[in-house]
């Protein structure tokens, strides 16, 4: 466990079957052949992982609006433009905003074709 409670491996529980049978149950009835269903649960499944570590970890967000602040705004012109407006959101909303763009590219990948 590293200094934010969070595991490198974390470890296999009693439930973990149970979550994985509710999350491959949500995909189940689209029309998805198996493999194409398992990539979708992957991809939400570690974007939702990664975003909850983000959250969690949130000192890389300091880091870099401290970085940014004394850099030169000419050399980083796009971290300059996004990363104040990106910074104030709530991480709710955000996570929010980004599933939903995840969800539409995986519709957009297997169900569109």
């Amino acid at each position: 466990v590293d200094a934010h409670g969070v595991r490198a491996r974390p470890a296999v529980g009693p439930n973990h079957l149970r979550r994985a049978e509710q999350s491959a149950t949500a995909v189940a009835g689209l029309p998805l052949d198996p493999a194409d269903a398992w990539t979708a649960l992957r991809v939400v499944h570690e974007w939702t992982i990664g975003h909850a570590i983000h959250v969690i970890t949130l000192r890389e967000d300091d880091q870099l609006e401290a970085q940014l602040a004394a850099a030169d705004p000419g050399a980083f012109p796009q971290m300059a433009r996004v990363f104040p407006t990106g910074r104030g959101r709530p991480h709710d909303a955000d996570f929010e905003r980004a599933l939903a763009v995840v969800l539409d590219g995986i519709e957009r990948r297997f169900l569109r074709g």
